[in-house]
């Protein structure tokens, strides 16, 4: 909602520059002309103002409590790694934990809630798993290149002949370049459209 009458200015607080009000939530909120002034404002005025208010010790502890996690549990930004001991516990508490539930530390095909590697995407079509590389790709187009013995190349398309994308036999699946299934498809269309 707009101000009524004259526009009310205000200063900015950190560089003194006149900042305009033009609504009424401005007179609450606008006390910086622009972000960086809010930030430069902050880092200057406020944190140190905090700092000095925990006090000398409160400061020396929070630095050495922070030094000796680091210590403790390494820092691998910094090059810091965890201690021997450290490792020993951390080993052992994975140890602990493989007795209490054997079943957290299965993974593939082992694991209880294994769904056979499949998924599939919004657009309907499955995803795999390809044991190989652990790459996820499009199980249809990694059947027909199983079948053909090389790699699809950039143009050509896979297209499921009945039009259900969960059925990827190789007699569902058909080969065809990008330009000649973008045809098909419009020509389904258009009979659709007009037959």
């Amino acid at each position: 909602m707009p101000i009524d009458s004259k526009q009310e200015t205000r200063l900015c607080r950190n560089c003194g520059k006149e900042i305009i009000l033009k609504i009424k939530r401005d007179l609450i909120r606008k006390l910086f002309c622009s972000r960086s002034c809010s930030s430069k404002y902050y880092s200057k005025k406020v944190i140190p103002l905090m700092l000095s208010k925990l006090g000398k010790e409160a400061r020396r502890k929070q630095a050495r409590s922070i030094k000796v996690y680091f210590a403790e549990y390494g820092h691998p930004a910094q090059g810091i790694h965890p201690s021997e001991e450290t490792r020993k516990k951390i080993k052992e508490s994975q140890e602990q934990r493989f007795h209490v539930n054997p079943e957290s530390f299965v993974r593939g095909e082992n694991h209880p809630n294994w769904k056979g590697g499949r998924r599939c995407n919004s657009a309907g079509y499955v995803y795999i798993r390809n044991r190989v590389g652990k790459r996820i790709r499009l199980e249809h187009r990694y059947i027909m290149e199983k079948h053909l013995g090389r790699k699809l190349l950039i143009d050509e398309i896979i297209h499921h002949v009945n039009g259900d994308k969960r059925d990827n036999s190789i007699g569902n699946l058909r080969l065809m370049k990008r330009k000649e299934h973008a045809s098909f498809h419009n020509r389904k269309r258009w009979e659709k459209k007009y037959a």
